[in-house]
């Protein structure tokens, strides 16, 4: 689903407050020191209820939600987003979509959404008007639920967008840190068949906190995104048809220079390619988003002797299209263009998986 996007000058300052594209961390402080923090709520006890401002409101009628008057009398679906972060907003109408689908009287969802922490007025001002762009652009009707001093938040435990989660009809917290519909809960069941099972019966049973969620793996088995990005050095641009080779086996690596973990891994991978250099070809996408971010990366790169091109992802345009939200992710690519695999940071002796897919995927 390709969503349309707002360009003015305030929306994108103000999703650049509360966006790290790198790992979508998404920690605020609770505003206000006279009151304690709420603990997280138990898995498989009620939600506590509370009144919220409803930023998706028509006019005064509901421009306050009282959760009251809907936990415990039908599921409900939390979904934390951010304007302009697109997978947490695809989340958000694939959440009401389910529910238009299903009914009101079978299942209620709710957008939530914070302010950015510590912003002056004026740009406290941008975000409002930023979310309201964002709900009439996507087409919300459902409520959008402002979390004034990060409340809901903390009562689940949000730590990232999308976050999702998920009461059941008896008002019973079942499931958060959901970051996609297509998450895998159980074989042959994953998040969005969740919830159209829970609009049906009214009943899901206790999955807990979700573990953490790539979701670069649903990139597996189709093409690889076509790409345009400036070679880091020279600025010369290049597409992924003149960077991908079609007899060997591709590794795309996403990293960035003040990742400790793609410190250690990337000098191991160009080792490795010194010394087998038949069969692979690698190219790297590093998070650039300044001009010093740009020189430190440039001497990394000058420093290990890196053999392999590096372009500079300079406005994140690649990490998103890609579905980036942690470095280093290592997209290992078919010698036809179609993904093959993805690594994530710790999880792979590069070695010997580089080694497995050249014996797999140059049969000939």
């Amino acid at each position: 689903m390709r969503l349309s996007r707002v360009s003015s000058p305030s929306a994108r300052a103000v999703a650049a407050l509360v966006l790290t594209l790198s790992a979508f961390t998404f920690i605020p402080a609770a505003r206000g020191a006279e009151k304690a923090p709420p603990a997280q709520a138990a898995f498989g006890e009620v939600f506590p209820a509370g009144v919220y401002t409803n930023l998706g409101a028509a006019g005064a009628a509901d421009a306050k939600v009282d959760l009251k008057g809907t936990i415990g009398k039908k599921p409900v679906v939390f979904c934390y987003w951010i304007p302009e972060h697109e997978r947490s907003e695809e989340a958000l109408q694939a959440a009401q979509q389910i529910a238009d689908q299903a009914g009101t009287s079978k299942l209620a969802v709710y957008g939530v959404v914070t302010q950015p922490v510590g912003a002056n007025a004026s740009v406290v001002a941008d975000w409002l008007k930023s979310v309201k762009e964002r709900i009439a652009a996507l087409k919300i009707h459902v409520p959008v639920l402002e979390d004034d001093g990060f409340k809901v938040g903390r009562l689940l435990a949000v730590r990232s967008v999308p976050s999702i989660a998920v009461l059941d009809a008896e008002g019973r917290l079942r499931m958060a840190n959901a970051a996609s519909m297509k998450q895998a809960l159980e074989y042959k069941m994953d998040v969005g068949d969740a919830l159209r099972r829970l609009a049906s019966t009214g009943v899901l049973g206790t999955y807990g906190a979700l573990p953490p969620y790539f979701p670069a793996v649903e990139l597996v088995g189709k093409k690889c995104p076509d790409f345009e990005a400036p070679l880091l050095g020279d600025g010369t641009m290049r597409k992924a048809s003149s960077l991908l080779a079609p007899n060997k086996v591709n590794v795309l690596i996403f990293w960035s220079e003040d990742c400790p973990h793609c410190r250690k891994s990337l000098p191991q991978i160009n080792a490795y390619l010194k010394a087998h250099p038949d069969g692979i070809n690698v190219i790297s996408a590093a998070k650039v988003l300044t001009d010093a971010a740009r020189l430190q990366t440039e001497a990394f790169c000058k420093q290990e002797g890196f053999i392999f091109p590096t372009v500079a992802d300079s406005e994140l345009k690649m990490g998103q299209m890609f579905m980036v939200t942690s470095t280093p992710t290592v997209f290992i690519i078919r010698p036809d263009g179609v993904i093959d695999s993805v690594l994530f940071s710790g999880e792979a002796d590069y070695g010997a998986t580089f080694d497995a897919k050249k014996k797999e995927l140059l049969k000939s």
